[in-house]
């Protein structure tokens, strides 16, 4: 116990606490309880989180699998391996109509699955003004960079243009003609290779797009 203070009523009081996690990192707590209280407690992490977000001027927005998956998505680790296999962009030309449909039947999970609490509470502090110090000369002031392919962010106004996709988006597919190049030079690795030998790389599609929505 760090200290100790008297709440008033007899017998209650409130400590502040550093505990220690079991890889021996610390964590400051003020937990309150006492004759009459119930134990309460809170990690000040999430208080000095709150204060750093609250006065933010810009703000970058950072997911991964666990944000798809309390929307109730699967994520890459827990999916059937006919998931992992179809990740392989050489299965498109083993079997293209297999490799589509696997896709389109994916793509359509995502459209029919609605995005948790946690993108309406995102879209209030930046689009809804929560986040009152974001700075306005920047238009927006706030970015998202994220690993999920379900594409719900893009069913958010406010993160159409401030999203930057690294694994791409299920809900548009482009002519896979050039994607054994990156900037004008072979990809690396025995896929590619096999990929090249197969593939033509040519820009006459226009690498153009197909949206479902």
């Amino acid at each position: 116990c760090i200290s100790h203070s008297p709440l008033g009523t007899e017998g209650s009081c409130m400590d502040y606490l550093h505990l220690e996690n079991a890889d021996g990192s610390l964590r400051e707590v003020i937990a309150v309880g006492g004759e009459g209280i119930e134990l309460q407690s809170f990690d000040l992490n999430i208080l000095h989180a709150a204060v750093e977000l609250r006065d933010a001027n810009y703000l970058l927005i950072t997911t991964g699998a666990g944000f798809s998956a309390d929307s109730g998505l699967q994520t890459y680790e827990a999916a059937p391996a006919e998931y992992r296999d179809m990740c392989n962009p050489t299965k498109l030309m083993d079997d293209p109509y297999i490799f589509q449909q696997f896709w389109l039947k994916f793509t359509q999970s995502y459209l029919k699955t609605k995005p948790h609490r946690g993108y309406e509470l995102l879209d209030q502090w930046c689009h809804g003004g929560r986040l009152k110090h974001l700075n306005k000369s920047l238009s927006p002031p706030w970015w998202v960079y994220s690993s999920n392919v379900d594409g719900h962010f893009r069913l958010f106004e406010s993160f159409r243009n401030s999203l930057c996709d690294i694994h791409g988006n299920s809900t548009e597919f482009i002519c896979a003609c050039g994607i054994g190049y990156s900037n004008g030079e072979p990809r690396l690795g025995t896929d590619w290779d096999q990929w090249n030998q197969k593939v033509l790389s040519t820009d006459a599609c226009k690498q153009t797009k197909v949206r479902i929505d």
